[in-house]
């Protein structure tokens, strides 16, 4: 996995996903993959101590205008990642066979890459830079700082998170104590 995918995968994981990353695609005798098929559960709330840690509501926000209360639905991201600005999408057949993986879950298509500076739509794409997601990252993390102290989640992050946890090892060491905007 390369660092925009990191980066990407992170900010899924933190505002609620379960994350299948390069998950294959067929159509017929073609095969290809998207960088992740993400799943979110209806309702679901990441909480520590009664302390219920807080979602991007510009993401849920431009959820919303494809999918109805999407924090209550049961949702399916296709994701893809650059690094660049190249757009790159699956083909038709491709999504017919998520469509039939996920089940009932609502469909969302979103591409992470290097553009603009906040959260946006075009066509029915839901277009997320990655400087906005390395800073709502950064700024979750200093969240969870201001609002749990000694919090222990912190440390079981370098087992089962390895790139969160990088970025909280470059957080204590003071190179990612100001969110770049």
């Amino acid at each position: 996995m390369n660092s925009p995918e990191k980066v990407a995968g992170i900010y899924l994981r933190l505002n609620g996903f379960f994350l299948l990353p390069q998950f294959t695609l067929f159509d017929g005798d073609y095969h290809t993959h998207v960088d992740f098929l993400s799943l979110r559960a209806p309702g679901s709330v990441e909480r520590c101590g009664g302390l219920i840690f807080p979602l991007d509501d510009s993401l849920f926000n431009r959820f919303d205008s494809q999918v109805e209360n999407s924090r209550e639905q049961l949702l399916a991201l296709v994701v893809e990642v650059k690094g660049n600005k190249k757009k790159q999408e699956p083909g038709a057949g491709h999504y017919n066979y998520i469509d039939q993986f996920i089940g009932n879950a609502s469909r969302i298509k979103i591409h992470f890459r290097d553009h603009g500076q906040n959260i946006s739509i075009s066509n029915d794409v839901i277009e997320v830079p990655l400087r906005y997601a390395f800073n709502w990252i950064i700024g979750r993390i200093h969240w969870i700082d201001e609002n749990q102290e000694g919090l222990a989640k912190h440390s079981s992050w370098a087992w089962s998170e390895s790139s969160l946890s990088d970025i909280l090892y470059l957080k204590k060491l003071g190179f990612l104590n100001q969110i770049d905007n």
